[in-house]
């Protein structure tokens, strides 16, 4: 058995009228519990919009596509395992394994040797992650592991440190100090000569979904005036605990109004709508579907969507072609896995692809950040190895390696991958937007496609190839 949904009757009327027809909805036979049960299936639920959530075997769904009309789409479950990129990470070797478990210790501290509890260590053997372990209030960290040694450990702080990666660990009885670098915001690099200075009222009057993991009440982001969470396709009040801190991460990069960590758009309104539950990176077709139904219906000129898959998926589709033929400007990451081809919904027709690039000796030494590898390198900018790229695969791209931004209530933290790069595109989109509302006008077809051609037209490539960067660096000066 199989579960499916309807989509919501707001993407089948704006598809009705694209197509020339009668926008009426009729269906030759309305869906209904009854109907679902006649043909031997269950009605999960009958949600808002028109949405039918329906469990079925291949059998009964042709048979309730046959008697309505309408088409059922199958409601996957993904699991965005690459949010983060795994290949900041160098290749590293299988551990030896031994007989018993070996004790390795750590103490995790600040450079002025006071310690960093809660910090994460994750034992990384060849490309896979293994357990993972978290600091004590004294900084105190043991590993059992039956290895005669630890092939990588990553070191990922909560807020306020650069995360790092140390290798190649025997084990030891005395703990090992792991010295992590601060966080100071009036040090870190904000990429002006590439991107143009901030203003604080760029993205006044503008308002962009960020389609997430949530976002969290942070003191420099007021200009959240939304957070719903569409788990199980209903939208409704946000009031979940963070979790990864994602969606915080990319909503600074917009909008935050630090003056040390200004976003591309300061004064943007931003919608924030979790698709993924607390700590999980797992989300499902109808939660992102409703997500961007909704987007579209409270206004948003910019969908941002930090996320994508690796295959294309048919009900999202037809989400971001109502979102486009709504006249929103939708731009998506184009992934985070190195390999030839941008993920899904990035590599969409008119949607902007954004891939990462970073900047040699621009992170503290020993940072992740600066382990960064290169797929590609030219003068002083570099694309990152982690980045999904090819030909004709990617419209722009944006700084995305060691980019600090918020997350929990008042941190802040460096973070890598195609996620961050997307936010800094949707805020110079935003910000152009702001500049120039006036002659742009409303939101329509004409509207994005005018935009789009601002942005691109400020594209710089610093002579990196098009494959991997598109047409270059945007910029708003």
């Amino acid at each position: 058995m199989t579960k499916y949904f309807t989509l919501p009757n707001s993407i089948l009327k704006k598809r009705l009228l694209n197509d020339g027809e009668v926008c009426d909805l009729e269906f030759r036979e309305p869906m209904s519990e009854v109907l679902v049960q006649s043909v031997g299936a269950s009605l999960l639920s009958k949600r808002s919009k028109g949405v039918f959530s329906i469990e079925a075997s291949d059998t009964q769904k042709d048979a309730l596509e046959a008697i309505t009309g309408a088409v059922l789409y199958e409601n996957r479950l993904y699991d965005l395992s690459d949010l983060f990129p795994l290949e900041l990470v160098q290749n590293v070797v299988d551990a030896e394994p031994t007989p018993g478990l070996n004790k390795f210790s750590f103490v995790v501290v600040a450079p002025d040797g006071q310690p960093i509890p809660a910090v994460s260590l994750t034992c990384r053997i060849d490309r896979r992650d293994g357990p993972v372990y978290t600091s004590d209030h004294e900084g105190r960290v043991t590993v059992e592991m039956a290895c005669a040694s630890i092939p990588a450990l990553v070191i990922q702080p909560v807020e306020n440190f650069w995360p790092t990666v140390i290798y190649g660990r025997a084990p030891s009885e005395q703990p090992e100090q792991i010295i992590l670098s601060p966080v100071e915001l009036d040090k870190c690099e904000r990429f002006v000569e590439l991107l143009g200075e901030s203003d604080v009222n760029d993205g006044k009057g503008v308002v962009i979904a960020v389609i997430d993991t949530g976002v969290a009440a942070h003191t420099n982001l007021p200009n959240v005036t939304k957070r719903l969470t569409v788990l199980n396709a209903e939208p409704v009040i946000d009031e979940l605990p963070n979790g990864i801190a994602h969606g915080t991460h990319v909503a600074g990069i917009i909008g935050s109004n630090h003056p040390e960590c200004l976003g591309k758009a300061p004064s943007a309104e931003l919608h924030s709508y979790r698709v993924c539950a607390p700590n999980s990176r797992n989300m499902e077709t109808l939660d992102v579907v409703s997500a961007i139904t909704e987007a579209v219906e409270s206004g948003a000129d910019i969908i941002n969507l930090s996320l994508g898959f690796d295959d294309e998926d048919s009900a999202i589709v037809d989400a971001v072609e109502f979102a486009l033929m709504s006249g929103v400007l939708v731009i998506a990451a184009s992934g985070n896995k190195g390999l030839d081809s941008a993920s899904f919904p990035a590599r969409m027709k008119n949607v902007v692809s954004v891939s990462a690039i970073g900047k040699v000796d621009a992170y503290p030494h020993g940072s992740q950040a600066a382990l960064a590898r290169a797929k590609e390198q030219v003068g002083e900018y570099f694309v990152g190895s982690f980045c999904n790229t090819g030909d004709g695969q990617i419209q722009c791209s944006a700084p995305g390696i060691g980019i600090v931004s918020t997350v929990g209530m008042d941190g802040f933290l460096p973070c890598s991958g195609t996620s961050m790069a997307a936010p800094i595109i949707s805020g110079l989109g935003a910000a152009i937007l702001s500049r120039h509302m006036e002659s742009l006008g409303a939101r329509s077809v004409e509207r994005a496609q005018k935009l789009m051609a601002m942005l691109y037209t400020t594209c710089k490539s610093h002579g990196l190839t098009p494959a991997n960067v598109g047409l270059g660096i945007p910029s708003v000066r």
